[in-house]
């Protein structure tokens, strides 16, 4: 079933907090830009390591909102990261930007839920584009761009 890049963004999100990593990288086109944690990772491989190298006791869960897709670049954001733009220039393309919440909880222990923690980790604004292959949407570039980081003590 085809899924349409707002679904694919939550599936995304899904599978990073679920550590299905394999499934995420799906979502992907081989040689998406990812720009997270103002770490740039290129292609699906470098994706990988880097997620491998996450703390298995991190919890981390991240809430996406205020979805917001349209068929422009014009947004300054992308004019900043020209190499973004370039991946997959030649397909249809739908950019998306959204909020994303993400909760964290570190556990040393392997407790089971619920988790108590002092409230949210980070805000970011996340811009997305998509590009249409031939297995549907699949992400070419991410910018995720921190707006808020919460005090833990808060």
């Amino acid at each position: 079933m085809p899924h349409t890049p707002e679904q694919q963004l939550v599936r995304f999100f899904h599978f990073l907090d679920a550590r299905r990593y394999d499934r995420l990288l799906d979502l992907m086109t081989p040689d998406a830009y990812w720009l997270r944690q103002g770490q740039p990772l290129r292609g699906r491989e470098q994706a990988l390591q880097t997620l491998q190298g996450r703390h298995a006791g991190m919890r981390v869960r991240h809430a996406v909102t205020n979805v917001v897709c349209d068929d422009d670049e014009r947004d300054p954001v992308w004019q900043a990261h020209a190499e973004a733009l370039a991946i997959g220039a030649a397909h249809d393309s739908v950019f998306t930007s959204h909020y994303l919440t993400a909760y964290r909880f570190d556990d040393p222990a392997d407790q089971a839920p619920p988790w108590r923690i002092p409230g949210p980790h980070k805000f970011s604004v996340v811009h997305t584009r998509f590009v249409r292959a031939q297995e549907g949407w699949r992400i070419a570039a991410q910018l995720m761009l921190p707006e808020f980081v919460f005090d833990a003590h808060a």
